[in-house]
């Protein structure tokens, strides 16, 4: 995954902590629906103790949202140790909306057809299913994109 890691950290430096707009921002990943990389994205949140949900997603996924979590590595049958939320827009299999231009040249046409429109990415501290509502979110960094590109596969 070094040529997927390299696209994406060389934006990782514009994303330092001295950057970060406020304490109520953590890094996240946004895969454009029309771009042919992810990028790193400041996500803002109402809360600093509770994280869980995005102030602006729309700005990203658009008003009709959903989202999935998940704290396993697939192929690994590995915990993460953290839990990683996928937002969406929810209607993308039926609004027409061309499959995502990242996840194209990142997983290829045969799986990046089920998955259309644009994608955020954040990590929330812990994997507590029972919790998941309160748990704080963090930066993400380069060693969550191959767990997320394995969802999507």
């Amino acid at each position: 995954d070094w040529p997927v890691h390299k696209m994406l950290c060389k934006t990782f430096s514009d994303f330092s902590n001295d950057k970060r707009p406020s304490d109520k921002h953590r890094l996240g990943i946004y895969f454009h629906e029309h771009e042919p990389s992810p990028r790193f994205v400041w996500i803002e949140y109402d809360d600093p103790e509770s994280f869980a949900t995005p102030k602006h997603y729309e700005q990203y996924v658009g008003r009709g949202c959903g989202y999935q979590s998940f704290k396993v590595y697939r192929p690994q049958h590995r915990k993460l140790g953290y839990t990683v939320q996928i937002y969406f827009d929810d209607g993308f299999l039926c609004n027409g909306m061309r499959p995502n231009a990242s996840l194209v040249k990142l997983i290829g046409m045969k799986y990046a057809m089920a998955w259309r429109g644009p994608f955020l990415v954040q990590v929330l501290e812990g994997d507590d299913k029972d919790a998941e509502e309160r748990l704080e979110g963090r930066d993400i960094d380069t060693t969550a994109l191959g767990p997320v590109l394995d969802f999507f596969r």
